[in-house]
């Protein structure tokens, strides 16, 4: 496999990990009241599952206005996706030069659409081009069993594909996770761009969304022996970030959102780290904390969860002077994508994939993760972080996943994910999270309206 295909293969693997929208401004409004106000710390609260934690975690920024400096960077994290993107069907490549996608990183690349517009970086005719397009592949491509999206895509062709781009006529399942982080913009356009509005819901007609939840569970499928299974999908981390995102969107995925029979604590640099109590080999990363805060806002509960998972890097750092902000990633060599842990297996900041072989030569202080923990807290440690990763931009465009902390040099991976969460922390420090908006974002009357 080559680099470009095992970059790509490995997203398809957070498995691991329309009634829809007339439910949603009610489920909207209990969510908004139970999110924390940026530069407000979470207020008290009964402990999750035994978890020890200060009476007060790190408190949120607020949003500010960002520097010249600040949109220099966002300009060159949106170089990636004008390199990236296929004129003809508008879809982003997940890796960068390589032409294939999944609902994830399409996802990721709607959310980069969005704050980039958000930002100025591109006008209002561009945006509209560019989403009416990408909404249009959308809405015409083949989904697997006739039910949801499959998990990868030819963004050509817009044909299904496996993790090397090879067409198949099957496909090869559905994930829940990604579906949930593709439902993100949809939402948001739906609810703040009013233009767009009939062409979501050209996207989501053709889906049969409540097949992702199975008795308040996240439901994935796949294909074994030329037949579909279906399976419960995601743990403590990603399970109940992808789980808001389905109960916003009129699904009942409480039981998945329920994290009180699954949580277990690890103790990490004298922290109680979250990881998933139903397999010994659970990790705890960065992403879908920080994605949480900047997609959604940090609820209290998710605050405390969060704050456990970046505060043992901030400890780390303290104790070792060694930079710490570690996520899932791409690397630009075998086994090119790994787990870059809080803890694994119990093993602190170990590094690992799916296999639970170790990695530890390939721990990456991630690009990503430094920008996405910077815009939830602000504090020196993370201003520290971005510091660091500020100038690792390609030639062309485009950031680099990170550094590798063995060696000190550049992680030179792509990657649409990457580049649009950049985007998306910039975005969160200007306005606030992007289904919770500041009423100073453009669209907030609309987007906030209950």
């Amino acid at each position: 496999m080559s680099f470009r295909q095992g970059l790509v293969a490995a997203r398809g693997h957070i498995v691991f990990i329309a009634a829809l929208l007339t439910a949603f401004a009610l489920i909207v409004g209990l969510d908004r009241a139970a999110t924390r106000s940026a530069g407000t710390p979470a207020v008290a609260a009964a402990p999750v599952a035994g978890l020890a934690v200060p009476a007060a975690v790190t408190p949120l920024a607020a949003p500010s206005p960002l520097s010249d400096a600040d949109n220099a960077l966002g300009r060159v994290a949106w170089r990636y996706f004008v390199n990236n993107t296929d004129p003809d069907t508008g879809l982003a490549h997940s890796v960068d030069g390589f032409p294939s996608t999944t609902m994830w990183d399409t996802g990721s690349f709607l959310i980069a659409m969005i704050s980039a517009h958000r930002l100025g970086y591109i006008d209002t005719a561009e945006f509209d081009r560019r989403l009416t397009l990408a909404l249009a592949s959308l809405a015409r491509i083949p989904l697997f069993d006739g039910t949801l999206p499959n998990k990868v895509y030819d963004t050509h062709t817009l044909g299904m594909v496996d993790y090397v781009n090879t067409p198949t006529a099957r496909g090869l399942g559905w994930s829940a996770i990604d579906m949930a982080r593709l439902l993100v913009p949809l939402l948001h356009v739906e609810r703040t761009f009013p233009a767009h509005a009939a062409e979501v819901r050209a996207v989501l007609a053709r889906l049969d969304l409540p097949a992702l939840v199975r008795n308040g569970a996240l439901n994935g499928a796949a294909v074994k022996d030329g037949k579909t299974v279906t399976y419960q999908e995601g743990r403590v981390g990603y399970e109940q970030y992808a789980a808001r995102i389905a109960i916003m969107a009129g699904l009942d995925a409480f039981t998945a959102w329920d994290v009180s029979s699954t949580l277990r604590l690890v103790d990490v640099e004298g922290l109680a780290v979250p990881v998933d109590a139903r397999s010994d080999a659970s990790f705890a990363i960065s992403e879908p904390y920080t994605l949480a805060g900047l997609d959604l806002g940090l609820d209290d509960r998710t605050a405390r969860l969060a704050d456990a998972v970046y505060r043992a890097q901030e400890a780390r750092f303290a104790r070792t002077g060694i930079l710490t902000a570690v996520s899932e990633g791409h690397v630009d060599q075998a086994p090119y994508f790994v787990y870059s842990t809080v803890v694994a297996g119990g093993v602190p900041f170990a590094v690992v994939n799916l296999h639970d072989e170790q990695f530890s030569g390939l721990r990456t202080l991630s690009t990503k993760t430094a920008f996405a923990w910077d815009a939830l807290y602000r504090t020196p440690y993370t201003a520290k972080l971005v510091a660091a990763v500020r100038d690792l931009q390609a030639a062309d465009g485009g950031f680099m996943e990170g550094i590798y902390e063995e060696s000190g040099k550049p992680n030179t991976a792509q990657t649409a994910n990457t580049n649009a969460i950049i985007l998306a922390s910039l975005a969160y420090r200007a306005f606030g999270p992007l289904l919770v908006p500041s009423p100073t974002a453009p669209g907030a009357a609309i987007a906030t309206t209950d």
